[in-house]
């Protein structure tokens, strides 16, 4: 939550500094429950104890009853693609260029190699596969979204489908009368401690950064992702550095997906050598 502060704080300065028409404005974030509202209180507590401005609360604005409310007022909110289209025009962005593979301070694509002394892997998901190990220390998780987001699982979990029929009838239930104008999957990277990987790639590749592990929350992960790197590339130290590496070692909070996901990789790489005719994952052939 500070790191959030910080990033919220840093585009709202930008935002001002530069005269970015991205609708920025200031409103309440709102986490609700229909069913138990004691886990609602006790985070309340917790974020007012660290000092962060929030309160419980049994009254919303949503047309349905609630159990209860975490209300964090004075939250920023923005159209991330108007902001975007303003702070890269004056960078030399090349799209629909497929990078192939990177080979020391090399980027080499189909269009031909771009050399540079600092490369950030910033794919969503980590391209290359050693060093780092990213393929066993995080999973993709999907959710689905009409207007409510929901049913989320682990991608390639949901195999008999129905999760918008799941969301369907939520919204029939909570707003009568809604008129469905389209729906969409999120794929998200999930690490096994829930702190996205930030800064180098590995021990043995100076100069080669990765930015990966968002978990649902790009918005403010990319923000402070962009003031690490910015840091670490100007050689000076950033209060979050250490919080955000990708070597990092927390055996207690990620022993137990670290073994989730060596099984559901050693499973997925078994069936795409063994089912030769069903749908694999380009990267490393899993079904």
């Amino acid at each position: 939550m500070i790191a959030s502060g910080q990033t919220e704080r840093t585009t709202a300065k930008i935002t001002s500094q530069h005269g970015i028409d991205c609708q920025f404005e200031r409103v309440p974030a709102i986490l609700y429950s229909t069913q138990n509202a004691v886990p609602l209180k006790e985070e309340a507590e917790a974020a007012a104890s660290l000092g962060i401005d929030a309160y419980f609360t049994g009254e919303t604005e949503l047309s349905f009853p609630v159990e209860g409310a975490v209300c964090f007022p004075n939250q920023a909110q923005f159209s991330p693609l108007a902001f975007i289209r303003h702070i890269c025009q004056k960078l030399d962005i090349r799209e629909h260029t497929k990078v192939i593979k990177i080979r020391g301070n090399k980027v080499i694509t189909k269009a031909g190699v771009m050399t540079a002394d600092h490369i950030v892997v910033a794919t969503h998901y980590p391209m290359r596969n050693v060093p780092g190990f990213y393929f066993l220390r995080q999973h993709q998780e999907r959710s689905y979204v009409l207007l409510l987001g929901g049913s989320s699982c682990r991608t390639g979990e949901n195999k008999n489908g129905g999760a918008y029929d799941a969301l369907t009838r939520a919204a029939e239930q909570y707003y009568p009368g809604y008129k469905e104008i389209m729906r969409w999957s999120a794929q998200d990277c999930m690490t096994h401690d829930g702190i996205p990987f930030i800064g180098r790639y590995s021990v043995f590749t100076p100069g080669l950064y990765v930015i990966t592990g968002f978990q649902k929350w790009g918005m403010t992960s990319s923000m402070i992702a962009a003031m690490i790197l910015r840091d670490k590339l100007c050689g000076m130290e950033n209060p979050y550095e250490k919080v955000f590496s990708p070597q990092r070692i927390n055996l207690r909070a990620s022993i137990g997906s670290l073994f989730t996901d060596i099984g559901m990789s050693i499973k997925g790489l078994t069936k795409g050598l063994l089912c030769k005719q069903s749908p694999r994952c380009p990267h490393m052939d899993c079904v």
